[in-house]
């Protein structure tokens, strides 16, 4: 909402207002204050996902995984895939005939999987799911030695940024992938920027996307004239329209083959206010790493801390690099730069939920690693009431869902319950506990429902909590090494 007159005062006036169009999967609202009456102003959303990197082909295979997150209603509606010029890209998805697009219908807290066949040469792009309410999803998309990564949604943006990292000498490196959601092409604007938000020699550039068009690069073939061979710190995009129209996600590859993750981009320049940033796991120690990465949106320095607290909600004492152990970790930001905090990876296992505070707003990521199992990238989760996630589970393939879910302030009783994928409840696939204030569960499928047939299984984990709200994440890891992802938490409606 834009107040092109005065935002406050006293006596008579008028106050006029107007809506930005809403590109947004989600409804949205704002509040107007006038005489002291609250005035609300809603816009409905696109019921719209977009989704910036898709591949197939060469070994590499994608599947969507689509979730319903309503109680009540049946989502039907259609995924359509597009390559780098914004053209339909025909691909057989389980099994039919190659198409540009799919159809689907899910019951409600039920999901639906569509999986590509890997065949032919590599080719990118990007996907749009459109239905009738709003769908949560993400691509997992995979290959036999580059390990596997989820792509989650990206909501379009006019302007963002995302934390970038690159070791030429060991193989380390960070790409953006950008979709243009409008019908007409972008013009855009791309920095990179030191941790302490100063911009590098060579490190500005211009682009321009068409419309509806696709791309996807790593920051040494974007800024090829700027010394990245050991580079920390931020990449900033902004769109030279007044329209919020790119979608984007970034990917960090690691060291190693398996070491590849998905980094979601941080909003620039937010509405002000106080941020209290959930990331229900980490996990340090026996190999383990866990790195956050924090990032500026705004135009002033930023300051807070990171907490750590263990399954009972206590203070939770994590070795640091070069540091004695401590519960927890105070940060700077300057404008536009970032911060990195690691957890380190020497000493005995160690897991519990962080949480971050700052006087304004901030953004935040954390990657968990293990060598020859891969890296997961994990956006901090939003608390609610409740979620739905999807689910899997194979013996066959050694591979499972595990989940964390920590309480965010207040004890609470938490149901889960497993739903195949038409959203009907397992037999013994219900259970439910007590989490303290600040409390977490973290544990597999098969450890949370001992008595669930769940050997094979594919569909749904439902959570809601009473007495307070819950944030959580969901990890799937595979049947060989080099497959860790996250998959998307979403509140439930």
């Amino acid at each position: 909402m834009v107040i092109p007159s005065a935002k406050s005062g006293s006596g008579s006036a008028t106050v006029s207002y107007w809506v930005k169009p809403n590109n947004h999967k989600n409804s949205r609202k704002a509040k107007l204050k006038i005489a002291g009456q609250t005035m609300t102003v809603q816009e409905a959303g696109t019921n719209t996902s977009i989704f910036a990197q898709l591949v197939n082909g060469a070994g590499w295979v994608s599947s969507m995984v689509l979730t319903n997150p309503s109680t009540t209603e049946t989502a039907t509606g259609s995924l359509r895939m597009l390559n780098d010029r914004g053209e339909p890209m025909a691909s057989s998805l389980n099994g039919q005939s190659p198409a540009a697009t799919a159809s689907f219908t899910i019951p409600p807290l039920g999901s639906v999987t569509l999986t590509s066949d890997g065949a032919g040469d590599l080719v990118s792009g990007s996907a749009q799911v459109s239905a009738n309410i709003p769908v949560s999803g993400v691509i997992k998309y995979s290959h036999p030695i580059m390990g596997m990564i989820g792509i989650g949604e990206s909501d379009p943006l006019r302007s963002f940024m995302t934390p970038v990292v690159r070791d030429a000498s060991r193989g380390r490196n960070t790409a953006l992938a950008l979709r243009n959601t409008l019908q007409s092409p972008v013009d855009f604007e791309l920095s990179l920027l030191t941790l302490a938000g100063l911009e590098v020699s060579g490190g500005s550039t211009s682009l321009e996307l068409t419309a509806g068009g696709h791309m996807a690069a790593f920051i040494d073939q974007l800024f090829p004239n700027a010394d990245t061979a050991s580079f920390q710190g931020t990449l900033v995009v902004r769109s030279l329209g007044q329209e919020e129209g790119l979608a984007a996600t970034a990917l960090q590859i690691g060291t190693s083959n398996g070491e590849i993750a998905t980094l979601p981009v941080i909003e620039l320049d937010p509405d002000p206010g106080t941020t209290e940033l959930f990331f229900p796991h980490f996990v340090t120690g026996a190999g383990w790493t866990s790195t956050f990465f924090l990032g500026n949106p705004t135009g002033a320095a930023a300051s807070g801390r990171l907490t750590y607290y263990d399954d009972r909600g206590q203070p939770l004492l994590v070795p640091l690099p070069d540091q004695p152990a401590s519960t927890g970790t105070s940060w700077n930001v300057q404008p536009l730069g970032g911060a990195v905090l690691s957890t380190g990876g020497n000493g005995d296992l160690l897991s519990g939920s962080a949480r971050l505070t700052a006087g304004s707003a901030i953004g935040g990521v954390l990657t968990v690693a293990f060598p020859g199992l891969g890296m997961a990238g994990v956006g901090a989760s939003e608390p609610a009431g409740g979620f739905v996630a999807p689910a899997a589970r194979s013996v066959t393939a050694s591979s499972s869902t595990a989940v964390a879910i920590a309480s965010a302030g207040s004890p609470v009783t938490l149901t889960l319950t497993l739903r195949n994928e038409r959203g009907e409840p397992l037999s013994g696939g219900t259970i439910t506990l007590e989490l303290r204030a600040n409390g977490r569960v973290a544990a597999f499928l098969e450890h949370l429902f001992p008595q669930a047939q769940s050997s094979e299984f594919r569909g749904t984990l439902t959570a809601t909590a009473a007495g307070g709200d819950i944030a959580g994440i969901v990890l799937q890891i595979g049947g060989q090494a080099r497959q860790l992802t996250t998959l998307p938490v979403t509140p439930l409606q």
